[in-house]
C-alpha cells in the first residue's frame, strides 16, 4: 500500500522505491508524510551483516539508528553468566536508537546477526538535521521513539526482577507484534493531525 502511495504522489520518483517503503513500515516513522520519509531515505545508509557477525558491542560508542530491512538479529547483555538474549528483532524492527539521544552515551546492549541481515543506517548527525527541519516532524518521531524506549525499560526490567512468564504475570497482550521479540511492543495509538 505505502508503494502505491509513494509512486502517485513522490516529489522525488526517483528514490530508491524499496527504502521509502521500509521506512513507511517502521513503527518509528509510521505518522509521517511521505515527504518526510522521501527526507529520511535520503539520509540513510545501507549496511549488511553476515551471520555471526556482531553489528556492535555493548560499551561501544553510539552512533545511530538500524532498522532491520531484511534479516534476525539478537539483543545481547552481558549477565554474570556470560551474554543472554534479552530480545530478537526481525525486518522493519528498529534498534540502536539510544545513540540517537544520548550523545555521550555507549551501547547498553550488543546486537548479532543471527542469519545475513542488511539494514538501513541513520547516523546521529543526520537525525539531529532531520529533527531541526521540521517541529511536527521532530514531534512526531520522538514521541513513538519515547514510547519504544520505555516499553523497552519496562522489559528489562521485568527481566531484572527475574520475571519469568510474562503470560503469568498478566503481560502477555503487550507483545503482539512481535512474538520473538518481547522488547518491542504494539504501536502506540496514532497522533491527531
Amino acid at each position: 500500500m505505502f508503494k502505491i502511495i509513494k509512486n502517485i504522489f513522490s516529489v522525488r520518483p526517483e528514490m530508491d522505491d524499496h527504502v521509502i517503503s521500509v521506512l513507511g513500515e517502521t513503527r518509528l516513522f509510521e505518522n509521517l508524510s511521505l515527504l518526510d520519509i522521501e527526507k529520511i531515505a535520503e539520509k540513510i545508509e545501507i549496511r549488511e551483516y553476515n551471520r555471526g557477525e556482531i553489528i556492535f558491542s555493548e560499551g561501544d560508542r553510539g552512533d545511530g539508528l538500524y532498522i532491520i530491512d531484511k534479516g534476525l538479529v539478537e539483543v545481547l547483555v552481558k549477565s554474570e553468566i556470560g551474554l543472554k538474549r534479552i530480545a530478537l528483532l526481525r525486518d522493519r524492527e528498529h534498534f540502536g536508537e539510544m545513540a540517537l539521544i544520548d550523545e555521550a552515551g555507549l551501547r547498553t546492549a550488543s546486537v548479532k546477526a543471527m542469519k545475513d541481515t542488511t539494514v538501513l543506517y541513520l547516523s546521529r548527525d543526520e537525525f539531529e538535521d532531520l529533527l531541526a527541519s521540521s517541529h511536527i516532524t521532530a514531534a512526531k518521531i520522538l514521541y513513538h521513539l519515547s514510547r519504544t524506549l520505555s516499553r523497552r525499560l519496562a522489559r528489562t526490567s521485568r527481566i531484572a526482577a527475574g520475571v519469568k512468564n510474562i503470560e503469568e504475570e498478566g503481560l502477555r497482550e503487550d507483545f503482539k507484534y512481535s512474538e520473538t521479540a518481547p522488547a518491542l511492543l504494539p504501536p502506540p495509538p496514532p497522533i491527531s493531525k
